[in-house]
C-alpha cells in the first residue's frame, strides 16, 4: 500500500466511513492533513502515522484485556483462598486497578477476624470509590476498628471533605500514637485542614533516612507555604535519590520560586541525569513565565 493516502483509502485501512473519518481528523481524534481551508477540502493520510494510531488501540484494547483478567483473577482469590498473604495482594491489587465490579468482594474483608485484612480491605475502597465509601468506612472512626483503618479513613475525610470529626481524631493520633506509620498518614491527611499542626513532623521527617519517606514528605511541599520553604525545595535538589530532586525541582518552578534558579541551573550543568536536568530546566522556564 502506498504511503500517502485519501480519505476513501484511507477510511477502507481503518474500516470506517468516509464521513465518521472526516469528523475523527478534523478533531484531531486520527492523525491527517487538509489541504486547504473549504468544507470539502481534500484530506491527506501518513500511513505510518494510522499504523502508530492502531498500535496504539491495540496496545489499550490488550491492557484492558489483562487487566479485566487479573482482576477476576484476584476476585477468585478473595472467594477461594485462605492464604492470608495472597489475600493481603489481592485487595491491595484491587485497590491500585480501581476495581469497582470487584467492590462486594472486597467490602465483605471489612468483617475480617484479621485486621491487617480490615485495613487493607478498608483502603482499597477508599481507592475505588473514594468519597462515596462514607457509609461503608465512616462509622469505623467511631467503633473498635483497627487504628490503621481508623487512621486511613480519618485521613481520606479530612483531607478531601475537611470532616471535623476525622480532624480531631487525627490531631490526637499526632499527640499520642508513637506508631510512626500512622502519625505520617495523619500528616498528609492534615495538609490542607491544619499545615500548622503537621509542619514540624514534615520538616523533621524532610531528613529522614529512608528515601521513601523523604519522598513522601516532599510531595507535601506542593500544598505548603512557610517562610523556609525554599530553603527546604534547594536542600533537597540535591538528594542522593533522583526522583526527590526531580520533585524538587518541580515544585520550585511551579511555586515561581526565582532564588533557586541558580540551583536549578547547577542541576543542568551537573552530571545528573537527562530526567531531572529537563525538570529543573521546565522549571526555570515556568519561574520566568510566573515572574514577567
Amino acid at each position: 500500500m502506498k504511503e500517502i493516502l485519501n480519505i476513501k483509502e484511507a477510511g477502507e485501512y481503518l474500516s470506517i466511513h468516509p464521513e465518521v473519518l472526516r469528523k475523527k481528523a478534523a478533531s484531531g481524534e486520527i492523525p491527517g492533513k487538509k489541504l486547504g481551508s473549504g468544507k470539502k477540502s481534500p484530506w491527506r493520510f501518513h500511513k505510518a502515522d494510522l499504523d502508530r494510531l492502531i498500535s496504539r488501540q491495540n496496545g489499550q484494547k490488550n491492557w484492558n484485556q489483562r487487566e479485566d483478567q487479573m482482576i477476576q483473577d484476584y476476585v477468585s482469590v478473595l472467594k477461594t483462598s485462605d492464604d492470608l498473604d495472597k489475600l493481603k495482594d489481592a485487595l491491595h491489587a484491587l485497590g491500585m486497578l480501581g476495581a469497582e465490579t470487584a467492590l462486594e468482594e472486597v467490602a465483605r474483608f471489612l468483617e475480617s477476624p484479621f485486621d491487617e485484612l480490615q485495613v487493607l480491605a478498608g483502603k482499597a475502597m477508599l481507592r475505588i470509590i473514594g468519597s462515596e465509601s462514607r457509609d461503608y468506612l465512616y462509622p469505623r472512626l467511631f467503633d473498635n476498628s483497627p487504628i490503621e483503618l481508623k487512621v486511613a479513613v480519618a485521613a481520606f475525610f479530612a483531607y478531601h471533605e475537611n470532616d471535623q470529626p476525622s480532624v480531631d481524631f487525627l490531631l490526637e493520633v499526632l499527640q499520642t500514637n508513637d506508631n510512626r506509620q500512622n502519625c505520617l498518614q495523619a500528616v498528609l491527611g492534615l495538609l490542607r485542614a491544619a499545615p500548622d499542626k503537621v509542619m514540624p513532623v514534615i520538616r523533621k521527617e524532610l531528613n529522614a533516612p529512608h528515601a521513601a519517606i523523604r519522598y513522601r514528605m516532599v510531595m507535601t511541599l506542593e500544598d505548603l507555604d512557610y517562610p523556609d520553604l525554599e530553603e527546604d525545595l534547594k536542600i533537597r535538589l540535591t538528594d542522593s535519590v533522583t526522583n526527590i530532586r526531580k520533585k524538587a525541582a518541580e515544585i520550585a518552578g511551579r511555586k515561581g520560586y526565582r532564588h533557586l534558579v541558580p540551583e536549578l541551573v547547577k542541576r543542568i550543568l551537573s552530571d545528573d541525569s537527562d530526567e531531572v536536568k529537563s525538570t529543573a530546566g521546565s522549571a526555570i522556564s515556568e519561574i520566568y513565565g510566573k515572574n514577567r
